[in-house]
């Protein structure tokens, strides 16, 4: 419900948000700030990588990533957690759970609470499988 102001009441814009995360078109997650441990998995993101959200409760980003780029993403979770980055944007491999690897498209961000603490990480993310496969093929 929409106040005097003109803003949603806390409980409506709650449930706003929730619908947004549930029906994003893209693949979203919040991640714990110590082990990027995911909490909550929206259905495209489950889609995308093809397990259930039970799954991949409590799942840290690094057992579904491609070896090559753990090393990376930790990198860019330190930089966030340090401030010294605001977003940490980058292109990365998962692998699917029948084992074939999804190239993604990557955005990090930190959610923060009343105080401007880190709360969470807020991840997004786009498959890109198909322009990488195209660009591999204009390269052979």
């Amino acid at each position: 419900m929409v106040d005097d102001s003109g803003q949603l009441g806390m409980d409506d814009a709650e449930a706003m948000f929730r619908g947004a995360f549930e029906h994003a078109p893209v693949g979203m997650c919040l991640a714990t700030l110590d082990e990027c441990r995911w909490t909550h998995i929206n259905p495209a993101l489950c889609a995308l990588l093809g397990y259930s959200e039970q799954e991949l409760v409590g799942v840290g980003f690094a057992e579904l990533t491609h070896r090559d780029d753990i090393e990376n993403n930790f990198e860019g979770a330190r930089r966030l957690r340090a401030g010294e980055i605001a977003v940490y944007d980058t292109e990365k491999r998962y692998l699917h759970a029948d084992g074939h690897v999804i190239w993604v498209s990557l955005l990090v961000s930190l959610l923060r609470d009343a105080r401007d603490a880190p709360r969470c990480f807020v991840i997004q993310v786009l498959d890109i499988t198909a322009r990488k496969r195209a660009e591999r093929a204009l390269l052979t």
